[in-house]
């Protein structure tokens, strides 16, 4: 038995799991996490992490709107 993802990125409630998500990793519990005296490469620990998830919820964004378009 094969599951089809065919219709899945056509689906409202997989786009509404998405904001969610992307709502949450910019939550002050998450985002208070890293340290913002941490250093790495000379970068607050926070602002990688901030430039990471954004960086990952504009990809997800476009992986979801180009299945979709097929």
């Amino acid at each position: 038995m094969t599951i089809s993802t065919k219709g899945l990125f056509e689906q409202i409630e997989l786009w509404v799991l998405a904001f969610v998500l992307a709502v949450a990793l910019f939550n002050w519990p998450i985002l208070s996490i890293p340290s913002p005296t941490e250093k790495i490469f000379g970068f607050p620990e926070r602002l990688i992490y901030i430039f990471v998830a954004w960086i990952l919820v504009i990809l997800c964004a476009y992986i979801f709107d180009r299945r979709g378009a097929r």
